[in-house]
């Protein structure tokens, strides 16, 4: 694809990681608890957050675990520019390849109008050199952890649409900077229902 140009050159090894490598399996870290970083601005919606999304990283791995993709829970709690937020933090690999960072928290506007709601921070790495319907299939599936519950088809046809506006932008800057690798950067926010369904307890 890139042929011998400046990216072929610069990322050898990421790009030797993507096209050879094996999946590698998660080692989770969590932090004992939501409390671990300190408490100057914790609120019971934080508490919430980060019960149920307790199970995340294995539910997220399970999903896709026929592809490259895993995500690796850190020890880390807080977070945020304008004062500590609070949430759970997970190191992203493609195959063996460190490729980024998502970050799940509280959406407070939508926790305080819906009374339910958390917002995904992702920071994805070296997106442009990954196979588009592998990057395609992470973004989807991750779209759905925290989409709304809804008839399947709207589901699926929102999802596909946010989808293609993820990488369209991505691809914009890939094309107007080709010889740069862009960070592919997105916010997912929503009331998490259909996750939500994973973790009402299994009936025999």
């Amino acid at each position: 694809m890139f042929g011998g140009s400046k990216i072929e050159r610069e990322y050898k090894d990421v790009l030797q990681g993507i096209r050879t490598g094996s999946r590698r399996e998660p080692q989770h870290n969590p932090p004992a608890s939501v409390e671990a970083d300190g408490t100057t601005l914790l609120e019971p919606q934080h508490r919430i957050v980060w019960s149920d999304f307790e199970r995340f990283g294995e539910i997220i791995n399970t999903m896709m675990h026929g592809g490259p993709f895993s995500f690796e829970e850190m020890p880390r709690v807080e977070f945020g520019f304008e004062g500590p937020d609070y949430g759970r933090h997970y190191q992203i690999y493609y195959n063996a390849v460190q490729c980024g960072r998502l970050v799940i928290g509280v959406a407070h506007l939508l926790h305080a109008t819906e009374g339910h709601g958390a917002v995904a921070e992702l920071d994805l790495d070296y997106a442009q050199l990954m196979p588009k319907g592998e990057v395609r299939s992470m973004l989807r599936t991750m779209w759905f952890m925290f989409a709304k519950d809804e008839d399947g088809a709207v589901m699926r046809a929102k999802a596909d649409l946010e989808v293609v506006k993820i990488m369209t932008r991505h691809l914009w800057e890939a094309m107007r900077l080709p010889d740069q690798v862009h960070s592919l950067d997105w916010r997912f926010e929503g009331p998490y229902e259909h996750y939500s369904q994973y973790l009402q307890p299994r009936t025999l």
